[in-house]
């Protein structure tokens, strides 16, 4: 005879594919006879510096009835779904679950967790998945945050010095000049034009690798410290909400490529795609991102880039050469 009820769960595979079967069985122990209703439920959850999330793919009663003391063992299965799979960063973790439990009248309920992977498996061409929001977000974030610091600094010191213009002709207008050294240039044309940043294919899968080009025009006079490509992914995670939301962001990801600019150009290269793959929630997001970044003399840097969404790979036979870009113009 046993000593105690016991609940324990046995996946067939630790880890699975999309759109496959998760299945195992729930193994109950009774040392007695007890009428009980066994469940058992498959989702996932996000531990995190951020808010909590999770979801739950399905919930079923594998048994409900009396069982005699002894070992029992019930089977379960469930369609694995399309995302969001299994990750594991700096900021968040993903994690993938089935759970169960045995609902005994008037006892307390004996408990169990297994975890297991879910991985992209390969898809036929044109499948969606959640992740997707387009195969491209042509939504530019231009310009460094800087632009607009050393513009407000710019202006407030130029305020400053018309306040203190009627105290001290001297501290007026030193104030008002430094101010203005700030304010006016970023307020003038900008110092480069012609930007452009091409990558190929345009429907952008883990493993590719993936050709870039660009190119850009300095103004005459203007120097050109460092120019650099960078191709990189970003966790951001989500606290808290309304006033008292923050989120923090760690980059997981990142390649750098150097540009000898006043060499011919456009500038080329290449960089292949980790499986990261894109992730959209309310509170975590994994994307990627390809940037231009030039280092300018006398002036706030320039900084541009363009958001991408990384999908799973497509089947072997449906890998062909396609004609697909994306042209990034600014």
């Amino acid at each position: 005879m046993f000593n105690d009820d016991a609940l324990r769960i046995e996946l067939d595979r630790k880890e699975y594919d999309s759109k496959s079967i998760i299945s195992g069985r729930v193994i109950l122990r009774l040392k007695k006879a007890y009428t009980c209703t066994i469940q058992v439920e498959s989702g996932w959850g996000i531990t995190s510096k951020g808010n909590d999330a999770g979801g739950n793919i399905g919930t079923q009663d594998v048994f409900t009835g009396e069982l005699q003391a002894g070992e029992h063992s019930f089977v379960f299965e469930f369609d694995a779904p399309d995302g969001p799979f299994t990750y594991e960063g700096t900021l968040m973790k993903l994690e993938w679950f089935v759970k169960a439990r045995a609902d005994i009248p008037w006892k307390i309920d004996p408990k169990a967790t297994a975890v297991f992977k879910l991985n992209p498996g390969e898809v036929d061409n044109g499948e969606d998945f959640p992740i997707v929001v387009g195969s491209v977000d042509e939504a530019l974030k231009e310009d460094a945050g800087s632009n607009m610091i050393l513009a407000v600094i710019g202006l407030v010191m130029f305020l400053t010095g018309l306040g203190l213009f009627s105290v001290s002709v001297a501290f007026g207008v030193g104030s008002m000049v430094v101010g203005l050294g700030f304010a006016v240039p970023l307020f003038a044309k900008k110092p480069i034009d012609k930007v452009q940043l091409t990558f190929d294919p345009k429907e952008v899968r883990s493993g590719m690798q993936v050709d870039w080009n660009t190119s850009f025009k300095a103004k005459p006079g203007v120097v050109i410290n460092k120019a650099t490509v960078i191709f990189q992914c970003r966790e951001i995670v989500t606290k808290g909400h309304g006033k008292n939301k923050r989120s923090s962001t760690e980059v997981v990801f990142r390649r750098e490529e150097a540009l000898s600019y006043g060499a011919s150009q456009p500038f080329t290269g290449r960089f292949e795609v980790p499986p990261f793959y894109s992730l959209e929630l309310n509170s975590h997001k994994l994307y990627w991102t390809v940037g231009l970044h030039i280092d300018i003399a006398r002036w706030p840097d320039l900084h541009v880039e363009t958001e991408f969404v990384v999908l799973p790979p497509l089947k072997q036979r449906l890998l062909v050469a396609a004609d697909y870009s994306q042209d990034l113009s600014w």
